[in-house]
């Protein structure tokens, strides 16, 4: 980029250059000549409306003021190629600061914008030329411009450059290499923007933060939609965006392709991961386990600690949406730290309906973010402590972390971490709920841990999963315990051994959409009522390892269950034709595990209708 020797007196001030070295903004009836470098300074007036300024040396003309009559609202404005012979370069500092007309035509002389040029200026559109190589901090900030154009020429978009731009509602950046802070913040009624693929962000960089309404990257819909096999709707970022999303968005907030992406992704998987028959803590389980088998740490973070994109909220999000493979869920893998792994479950949590809250312990660069969680057990309110990156061991999650008091969660992070601050995030996103009370409050409510002794991150003897403990209801637990996870997944097998199986249970359960008790009732076959001729269906479901079936009828003349010798009788799913031999016959099914021990059926009925 060709850099200007014309420095504005903003950049002086920030600088500390001397003003001696620097052109003067001047009265109407005032004239200067000063020194510099490349040789003496002029200003004059040009019709009685523009002042323009140049060197001698130079010989290039620089509008330093606008007057007059373009205060009129409405008016187009053109800035003139050339001045007494002077080609028109550079537009300076605060020229058309706070100027009330409609449009400016920049002819293709002028290379240099300054910054705050057209600061708070009424203008509508503007004409960018492709000459134009330089585009200064705040130029065009709170200005009135519907849509820009902003020529190859120009790599960097500066600090602030259109921030404030609330009625623009396109953008277009030709050859934009690096876009720094604020750039385009509070611009919230942009809907499309086309950015080259390999620009970069600069540094912690929030260019497009409170950018309420963009939804178009590049001519794509940034957000679509998908079904899975089961029909349930989830997002989908555009593939062709990744680069963008990543680079410039990841460090964002308020942006709408951003919160609808993450609020649909969380709906999801809540619709995915839980059941309405699960309790408090079975769904902060699952939602728990779903976040660590999709994430994993980033630790590059450990060089670049402060870059902002590991605390925003989508840090996860965007991460998991545009990682490969594909643009379906199966093996993606999102990145982040602590603090995004702790707003990605409180928005999970607070989609299935669960209050939680980010927590951390103040301690600066070397503080930690973790989570405060309100769990309804037996119809009391509870609140306990998670901490899911910590509980991140991998493939399979641990629970080291998962629900605990306030001082087991302190003694499990070695004494190294305690609660001391929740964190307000209503202005991130609508699932990062405000906590209004004091972190007083909330840290003497997390007096208890939920029981985990065996460490399976599940109520303690609870098997049926209901919610309630082992003593308060025997036979239900004791018949989920014996008939179904022990049989299941065969006796030679330790307590322990069986209870880590739970999440198979969870995820048959899951698949059925049923809880323990009504899986119960449903596995066993049903009687059939069936006209003649039509085929009769008996099923069995029961999950486990390595099952065996077989179907049985009664011999009403022997009194005897005698085996079915058909294919069709060694599943969990027998055939028959309805007729008159058929009618009112009896079968059961007899199931046997790895061990060979079995279990049989009530029996069911064939009846003709």
């Amino acid at each position: 980029m060709k850099h200007k020797q014309l420095i504005s007196l903003l950049t002086a001030a920030i600088t500390g250059i001397s003003a001696a070295a620097i052109p003067t903004i001047i009265q109407e009836t005032q004239c200067l000549t000063a020194s510099a470098a490349t040789g003496d300074w002029h200003e004059e007036w040009l019709n009685g409306n523009i002042i323009y300024g140049y060197y001698e040396g130079t010989n290039e003309a620089i509008i330093t003021k606008c007057y007059g009559e373009y205060k009129t609202p409405g008016s187009d404005f053109t800035i003139p190629s050339y001045i007494n012979g002077m080609p028109v370069t550079t537009i300076a500092s605060l020229a058309f600061n706070a100027k009330i007309f409609h449009s400016v035509t920049i002819p293709d002389t002028v290379k240099v914008i300054e910054p705050r040029a057209f600061e708070a200026c009424t203008i509508t559109s503007v004409s960018l030329p492709d000459s134009l190589e330089s585009i200064g901090a705040y130029a065009f900030s709170r200005s009135w411009l519907e849509s820009v154009t902003v020529p190859a020429g120009v790599k960097t978009i500066e600090e602030s450059t259109f921030a404030g731009c609330d009625r623009m509602t396109s953008v277009t950046l030709e050859g934009a290499e690096l876009i720094k802070v604020n750039a385009f913040l509070n611009c919230n009624n942009i809907t499309s923007l086309t950015i080259p693929d390999n620009c970069k962000a600069d540094g912690n960089t929030m260019a497009f933060s409170d950018c309420k309404k963009l939804d178009t990257i590049n001519g794509y819909t940034a957000v679509t939609e998908e079904t899975d096999e089961n029909g349930v709707s989830y997002p989908v970022l555009d593939p062709h965006i990744y680069n963008v999303v990543n680079e410039h968005f990841s460090r964002c907030f308020n942006v709408k392709f951003i919160d609808e992406y993450c609020t649909k992704l969380c709906n999801y998987v809540v619709a995915t991961e839980t059941d309405e028959w699960m309790n408090d803590a079975l769904k902060a389980k699952q939602l728990h386990d779903w976040l660590v088998r999709n994430c994993v740490y980033d630790y590059d973070y450990v060089s670049s600690r402060y870059d902002l994109r590991h605390f925003i909220y989508s840090s996860f999000f965007l991460s998991f949406g545009t990682s490969s493979p594909g643009t379906d869920l199966s093996g993606k893998m999102g990145k982040t730290v602590c603090e995004g792994y702790a707003k990605a479950y409180t928005m999970l949590l607070s989609a299935c309906g669960i209050e939680s809250y980010v927590i951390n312990d103040d301690n600066g660069s070397d503080g930690h973010a973790y989570n405060a969680v309100k769990i309804n057990t037996n119809g009391t309110d509870r609140y306990y402590q998670v901490d899911v990156t910590w509980d991140d061991a991998g493939d399979d999650p641990i629970y080291d972390l998962f629900l605990k008091s306030s001082t087991d969660m302190y003694a499990a992070h070695g004494n190294k971490y305690p609660f001391q601050r929740v964190e307000d995030l209503s202005d991130e996103h609508p699932l990062l709920d405000q906590y209004h009370e004091s972190y007083e409050f909330l840290k003497d409510q997390c007096t208890q841990s939920m029981p985990d002794i065996n460490g399976d991150g599940i109520l303690d003897f609870d098997f049926d999963m209901d919610g309630y403990d082992f003593g308060h209801d025997f036979m239900d637990d004791l018949n989920a315990y014996q008939t179904y996870l022990m049989f299941s997944f065969g006796f030679g097998s330790s307590t322990d051994q069986i209870n880590n199986r739970l999440s198979d249970v969870l995820a048959n359960l899951h698949a059925l959409n049923m809880s323990y008790g009504q899986y119960i009732y449903d596995s066993a076959p049903k009687d059939a009522a069936v006209a003649s001729g039509e085929t009769a269906e008996f099923s069995i479901r029961l999950f486990g390892d390595d099952l065996t079936y077989q179907w049985y009828i009664y011999n009403q003349s022997s009194g005897q269950w005698e085996s079915i010798q058909s294919e069709d009788a060694v599943g969990p799913t027998l055939h028959i034709t309805a007729n008159a031999q058929t009618n009112g016959t009896q079968y059961r099914c007899y199931v046997w595990n790895k061990d060979g021990y079995y279990l049989y059926s009530n029996p069911v009925t064939l009846t003709l209708t």
